[in-house]
């Protein structure tokens, strides 16, 4: 399971550095978005919240999560009692502070808008014909569709995100995924999977397909698994 990989990578990487006695806070901090032009933003409407955790030095990591909670204590307390949320955020920390990713902190203001520009760009460069957006994002949603039009198809997990979308239908993941994936060409995918256990689901599915993640929650988990992540604009 992938959750157990994590904690298992986590576990390494806190007893490989002696790190057991480092404190670690995790709380909710949304970033502050631009609602000027998209005012559907899960982090926004309340639908989700944004964990972060922040390291004694300062380093931080983060997890989308439907969930709020919070814990302030030392790595060796959180891998035993630690919420999956928490450990997701904090390993993404402990991974930044190794050295081994950046771009770990969400974006703020109107840079989602940027990001789903650049993002349609690049998949038009790509040459790929079918898109598969799996995870609502308001941004993406419309830019996508302003590109590929009625080749775009998105899904969710989140009953209250369904219906006509910025011109698009947004389908029940559980109900359509699998459909959806077959006649796709490429998948851009929230990274929040690695949270609510859909990733294994969906790259089951996918495995003949590209598979592009976005977002700041899978940052150490693609990292480590070699999966390709699209999140040019985070910090």
């Amino acid at each position: 399971m992938i959750h157990e990989f994590i904690r298992d990578k986590m576990n390494y990487l806190i007893h490989s550095s002696a790190m057991e006695s480092t404190y670690v806070e995790i709380s909710v901090k949304n970033p502050l978005l631009d609602t000027s032009t998209i005012k559907d933003y899960p982090l926004v409407e309340g639908r989700e919240v944004m964990l972060r955790a922040t390291l004694e030095d300062g380093t931080v990591g983060e997890c989308f999560t439907a969930t709020p909670t919070h814990f302030r204590g030392t790595l060796g307390e959180l891998l035993v009692k630690g919420k999956q949320s928490c450990l997701i955020a904090t390993f993404n920390a402990l991974m930044r502070k190794k050295g081994f990713i950046d771009r770990t902190v969400h974006c703020t203001g109107n840079t989602p808008e940027r990001c789903a520009e650049l993002l349609s760009d690049y998949l038009e460069l790509l040459g790929y014909d079918r898109v598969a957006l799996l995870g609502f994002q308001p941004a993406f949603v419309r830019k996508l569709h302003e590109t590929f039009g009625d080749r775009l198809r998105v899904t969710d997990l989140n009953p209250g995100n369904k219906g006509k979308k910025y011109g698009v239908d947004v389908f029940d993941a559980k109900k359509c995924n699998k459909k959806i994936i077959q006649n796709s060409d490429v998948l851009v995918v929230t990274g929040s999977t690695v949270a609510n256990g859909t990733f294994e689901d969906i790259m089951a599915m996918a495995s003949d397909k590209r598979v592009i993640f976005y977002g700041t929650t899978i940052a150490g988990l693609a990292a480590l698994m070699g999966v390709e992540r699209f999140c040019p604009l985070s910090e």
